[in-house]
């Protein structure tokens, strides 16, 4: 993915040489090099390649639908559990949470494992 940025418009920057100006033969000539002209204020860019924004792409897209699932489940078994309450009998909701259930678990599980802990005197667990 290439993206051409343009701010402004290019221009050619001639510089008369004061030094050039004693002799009237050299009036005419104007100097290119050794002159530094600063427009503004630096700053620094910082760039990422594309493979590090492919990672970042694609991390972004499952945690999208990481939580499209997690949303889903969360309507189901609102909806099982309101139904429930309404008809006094919640054999829906206890479907919807053997099916959910495991679901849930699996990516919780994946995205919210356990770390190293300390314990008390300092040690690892």
């Amino acid at each position: 993915m290439s993206r051409n940025v343009v701010v402004g418009n290019a221009f050619d920057l001639n510089v008369p040489a004061d030094s050039l100006s004693a002799d009237t033969s050299d009036q005419g000539k104007v100097c290119k090099a050794g002159k530094r002209v600063v427009v503004g204020q630096e700053f620094e860019v910082t760039t990422t390649s594309l493979e590090e924004w492919v990672k970042m792409s694609e991390a972004m897209t499952r945690e999208r639908i990481t939580w499209a699932v997690f949303a889903v489940i969360a309507v189901f078994l609102i909806g099982a559990a309101i139904l429930g309450i309404v008809k006094n009998e919640f054999g829906a909701l206890q479907w919807v949470w053997s099916v959910a259930g495991p679901i849930y678990g699996g990516i919780a599980g994946y995205f919210f494992h356990r770390s190293e802990k300390l314990n008390v005197r300092g040690s690892r667990a």
